[in-house]
């Protein structure tokens, strides 16, 4: 099997460490790996560090205008795609040209879509077309309403999530697949081709020795890692710990990762009002060995996401993969991990289950830590490189099995387009189903919309 295996490659992208795993992985498995690097090419980007056995990657933009005939020699061409136009750019641009699977990596693609208009809009539609074309008026007066309001990054970081885009950078793939169950569906539903669901997998950067219980004097530490971005819910935490003197009093909040200058900014005013110092820090982008060591150094790790965009989060899975009590929100993705191995917070009940389960956490912390031991050994086994790729070669057989039905079914469409045939019309489901009698039905495995 000879694969192009297209994947941002910056030393600051979660999917570019995802890949390299990956990539190594399916090379074990005799697999011909080609990794093509789909950034836009900057001075900035600087890759990832290699692995011991790492080969040369490519750059996708160097294969200039004629991306056909560079991967005409490859099996299939594997993208990967995420909401960031700059890091995803030749995965977007190169699939319109030469089909191949998509792995998507976050539940809907906006922020992308808003800036591949106005990269190239000789070649786009505008965003607010697009929106329309996908979901009315509706979408648009959502829109209209945050900017009306003042609150743009309100419908950026919030109200999307009710209309998840994924069409416009998806339409001529050849499969999807997505790394948890709750937005297969809906990517089914939009795309129209063979959908599977392979748990996301991501090493841990460390296999931590379970925290050592705070002696008596000592604090709790609290950290979320990542970008500063407001769907993490640092005020949530900030509220918890503020209003409980048990909290208040035990534990220290640690907020490790880069921001801009205002969202950093606007917590510490935030801190500065409350009637009760709070013990907390902002350490600002770190390196993976000061990551490591920011871990080891933590107590409880908080996950929280509301609203949840990605569609998987390698963060969650570092976390468990810690040996550390981790608290999520019980949605999206994060709502698939079992309920014994995290502490799960309702988004409606947010403040009352926050605070509850942060305090139980410290009153019952060597309970929490042998839960944190079994969530370790099920994420280890859930998110393995290895099991992943033998998952993705099972389904890149079936893609390429099916891929001549689909073709002649995207035919068969056109043709009908032009007839003017209803979208409810009988004939539809008659086709459909003379198609599947003649050609078979995809593997059960995958979910063809």
């Amino acid at each position: 099997m000879k694969i192009a295996w297209y994947t941002p490659y910056s030393e600051h992208s979660a999917i570019g460490r995802f890949s390299q795993q990956i990539v190594a992985a399916l090379r074990s498995l005799e697999a011909e790996v080609t990794l093509v690097r789909c950034e836009r090419r900057t001075s900035a980007i600087r890759a990832i560090s290699p692995l011991k056995d790492d080969r040369d990657w490519v750059w996708a933009e160097d294969f200039g205008r004629n991306p056909v005939k560079k991967l005409s020699s490859f099996d299939i061409a594997i993208y990967n795609l995420g909401d960031h136009f700059d890091f995803h750019a030749f995965s977007i641009l190169h699939q319109k040209r030469v089909p191949g699977i998509t792995v998507l990596h976050d539940y809907s693609l906006h922020n992308a879509l808003h800036n591949y208009c106005l990269s190239s809009p000789e070649e786009s539609d505008d965003y607010r077309e697009h929106l329309y074309s996908a979901f009315g008026h509706e979408a648009l007066e959502a829109m209209d309403e945050m900017y009306l309001q003042e609150q743009p990054t309100r419908w950026w970081n919030q109200e999307i999530v009710r209309f998840p885009l994924f069409r416009w950078a998806m339409v001529n793939t050849l499969g999807t697949v997505t790394h948890a169950n709750h937005y297969r569906g809906t990517v089914a539903d939009q795309i129209g081709c063979p959908t599977t669901t392979i748990p996301l997998a991501y090493d841990a950067i460390t296999d931590a020795m379970p925290a050592a219980t705070p002696l008596k004097g000592e604090k709790f530490t609290i950290i979320t890692v990542g970008n500063v971005n407001s769907n993490k819910r640092y005020s949530a935490i900030i509220r918890a710990i503020h209003e409980s003197p048990l909290l208040r009093e035990n534990c220290r909040y640690r907020i490790v990762g880069g921001s801009g200058d205002r969202a950093v900014e606007q917590l510490q005013q935030e801190v500065k009002q409350l009637e009760h110092p709070i013990d907390i820090s902002f350490t600002g982008r770190v390196d993976r060995e000061t990551l490591e060591r920011e871990v080891s150094q933590a107590h409880i790790i908080s996950c929280l996401r509301c609203p949840a965009l990605e569609g998987a989060s390698a963060s969650v899975i570092e976390g468990l993969r810690s040996n550390r009590p981790v608290i999520v929100s019980d949605n999206g993705c994060y709502r698939e991990i079992p309920d014994d191995l995290s502490f799960k917070v309702s988004p409606v009940k947010e403040h009352q289950e926050l605070t509850y389960q942060l305090e139980w956490i410290v009153k019952n912390y060597d309970k929490a830590k042998h839960q944190a031991v079994r969530a370790n050994q099920w994420a280890t086994e859930r998110h393995c490189p290895k099991a992943y790729s033998k998952a993705m070669l099972e389904f890149i057989d079936m893609v390429l099995y099916n891929a001549p039905v689909l073709r002649t079914s995207d035919r068969v469409a056109a043709a009908l387009k032009t007839w003017g045939i209803e979208a409810n019309s009988p004939l539809l489901e008659r086709i459909d189903v003379g198609m599947q009698d003649l050609f078979g039905r995809p593997d059960s495995s995958a979910k063809a919309a």
